[in-house]
């Protein structure tokens, strides 16, 4: 059971990288000097982008 929740959230994480690359840059960036307030630009812009793709899928 646990494996199989492990593969999924491996899936949906290699998804996530191939929507999004500034995740995957981020991710490669953890251990150095990380700069927070581009994590947290980075992530606003993905749920503005993610609340526009909502809103057009509706309409």
């Amino acid at each position: 059971m646990e494996m199989k929740e492990q593969q999924m959230a491996q899936r949906s994480n290699r998804w996530f990288c191939r929507q999004f690359p500034p995740i995957r840059w981020i991710a490669k960036s953890i251990g150095k000097n990380i700069d927070f307030q581009v994590i947290k630009w980075n992530l606003e812009m993905i749920l503005v982008y993610l609340r526009i793709h909502q809103s057009s899928a509706i309409n």
